[in-house]
Formats: C-alpha cells, structure tokens, sequence
C-alpha cells in the first residue's frame, strides 16, 4: 500500500510557507506523493470543503485561499523523490492541449513524478457560477481523456475530430519521457468502471465502503480485459479524511466537532480513518483485502503543526505495516 498527502492548498492553512513545509516533511519520511485538488470558483459557502483542517480552523465567513493546482505543483516540483498529483483536475474547465502542455513539462521537469487526476466536478453551483455547462460535463470530460491519450502518444502530430473539441496537425514535444498515470476521480458506478479501464491507469474516488469498491474493481476488471489490458495493473485510491492521535479517545475529541457539524451523515464514520494507529491499522487492512493500492489522505486538525504531529505518528506507527 501506498500513502500520499493532500497538502493544504485549500482552506484554513493555504499559505505558502505551510504546503511547502509540509511537502519537504512528506519527501523526507518517504510518502510515495502529495496531492492537491481543483476548483476554480472557491466562495464562502464551501469554507468547510477544505484539504486539511477543522471546524475550529474555519471562521465563519471569512474568504479563504485557494492556490491554483498546476502552478501549486510547479512550484513544488523542485522536491525530489516524492510524486506530484491532483486530485483531481475538473476537466470541463480546462482547455486540455494547455494541460497536456503543462503536465508534459512538468512530468519531464520532475523525471517522471507527476500523476494526473482527473474528474467531470462535482460542484453544480461551481458551474453555474463559472456558466459552464454542467449536464454534459461527463461527455467534456471522456473527450479530454482521449485527447491526453491522443497527445502523449509517440505520434509526432496529433489529431482529434470529437464532439466538444477538435485540433488537427498538432505537433506536440516534450513526449512523456515515461507513462504519465491518469487517475479517474468519479463514483463508483457502470460509466465509471468503463472510463478508467478504457482511458486511465488509476481509479481515485472518495469516501466509499470496502464493498462499495470491491463492486467497482471487479468492474474495472471486467472492462480492462474487454479492452485488452491488464487488470492487475490498475491502481486503486481512496480518497479520506484521517484524525489519528495516541488514542482513540483523543481522536475523537480532535474531530468531534468537524464530524458534527461537518460530515454528519453516519457514512463518513463508517470511511474516514479515525482513532488511535491501532484502530487505523485495522481499518486500513480491510481496504487493502478489497484490492487497494493507494490512500491519499486529508488531515482533520486543528492547525498545521498539529497535523505534521498526525504525519510523523502515522509514518512511525502505520505506515511501516504496509
């Protein structure tokens, strides 16, 4: 199993000095890569949608920053060893020959340590705000897949004829100069199945059951042979929030209120890891017996030094079991 981190490029901790000291820490305790999400549109309504952080942490009406994710990782990319992903890029709002650009370079820039994370949005108001057609995101999105696919490929010039975008003759240098993996974000559905085995290396969803991604991998697999891959070579991501202290009474205390007023609904108590290295250990042992490679993980904490506490407990106490 592999563990990344969503670095704070969002919410109540989105300062500079706070990502990038928490993206060093993560490169020198060995995490296999630190992420970040996307949005364009960030308003006050969605302060509690933050990559790290608490219902302490957020004040109440107050805007927050929100650190644009390529740039974030650019000017991250000087770390070595560690990976770069997002997750994930909501397409729609992206021209994708630009992105195919960037990722390119940066992937070339960086040795080959990018991972890209794409998905349709999931934010209606976002798209509204931004008037950009939300029912047929999910068609924008397939097409954009084709398209990267289309563009890293050794072809030297590359054309596209599709329903939302179309290009003809385009030269397009540096190739990858290794695979640059596409990980899927979407729920765990039939179309879901079918895109990441078709067009993707990954499947990186959020907050789901063991069942809920037993059902869908065996899905993918089924897909993945239809199509002529391999389906063991797919990795498998959990997207979750973590609270992890000595105990798992402290746990609870530190996310208490986040899990009250926050993530009510019982479904989240049932996916986030929350408790002491024991209680996450065994938690995360089940996801691993339903096909898991890959956890990215988002802190519940009530200030950054308290979540670089969560880090080095977790790199000392769980993550050398896996």
């Amino acid at each position: 199993m592999k563990f990344g981190i969503r670095l704070p490029n969002s919410g109540p901790f989105a300062v500079k000095s706070s990502f990038a000291r928490i993206a060093k820490e993560c490169a020198r305790l060995d995490y296999d890569a630190v992420w970040v999400h996307d949005h364009m549109h960030w308003g006050v309504e969605d302060a509690t949608h933050f990559a790290a952080g608490s219902a302490e942490a957020v004040k109440p009406g107050t805007y927050q920053n929100f650190f644009e994710s390529i740039t974030t990782l650019a000017y991250l990319s000087t770390i070595e060893k560690i990976r770069f992903g997002i997750a994930a890029l909501v397409l729609p709002f992206r021209n994708p020959i630009a992105v195919a650009r960037q990722f390119a370079t940066l992937h070339e820039l960086t040795g080959g340590r990018m991972i890209l994370g794409v998905c349709p949005g999931g934010i209606e108001h976002e798209f509204e705000r931004l008037h950009i057609p939300w029912e047929t995101r999910g068609g924008v999105t397939e097409e954009y897949m084709q398209v990267f696919n289309t563009l890293f490929s050794d072809e030297p010039i590359s054309s596209f004829d599709g329903q939302h975008i179309k290009f003809s003759n385009v030269e397009f240098f540096p190739k990858p100069i290794k695979p640059i993996p596409m990980w899927y974000g979407g729920h765990p559905s039939t179309r879901t199945a079918r895109r990441v085995a078709k067009y993707c290396d990954g499947w990186i969803p959020s907050y789901l059951t063991c069942p809920q991604f037993e059902k869908t991998i065996k899905k993918i697999g089924k897909f993945a042979v239809e199509f002529g891959r391999n389906p063991d070579e797919f990795s498998i991501c959990h997207e979750t929030y973590i609270c992890i202290a000595k105990t798992g009474e402290e746990a609870k205390k530190i996310s208490q209120r986040s899990m009250k007023e926050i993530f009510p609904d019982e479904q989240y108590e049932k996916v986030f890891l929350i408790g002491s290295p024991d209680d996450i250990t065994k938690k995360l042992k089940m996801y691993e017996k339903s096909g898991l490679t890959d956890f990215e993980i988002k802190f519940i904490c009530h200030n950054v030094d308290q979540m670089l506490d969560m880090i080095e407990l977790f790199t000392n106490e769980v993550k050398p079991i896996f």
